[in-house]
């Protein structure tokens, strides 16, 4: 499982450690953390299995027939999804 953070924030956080902030380290910590790609956390859904084997987005109700054809997106609202188990 994932866990989301706003990185902004995390920058805010070590800004504010005075002895963090001086480390060269630390620098080069943010600018790792400002390389990576961002995720849109508001958006994510996961395709859910009915007891008939239909799969559904859970953000928009978007219907799948099988599982081997249930895509890292929703072709329907685009949501970013999660195979539920």
């Amino acid at each position: 499982m994932n866990k989301y953070i706003d990185a902004d924030e995390l920058k805010e956080k070590i800004a504010q450690q005075k002895l963090l902030s001086r480390e060269p380290a630390t620098k080069r910590i943010v600018e790792i953390i400002n390389s990576l790609p961002s995720t849109d956390v508001e958006n994510r859904g996961e395709w859910i299995e009915d007891c008939y084997g239909y799969n559904h987005c859970s953000k928009c109700g978007y219907e799948m027939d099988h599982m081997e054809e249930v895509t890292p997106f929703c072709p329907h609202c685009g949501a970013n999804m999660e195979v539920s188990e």
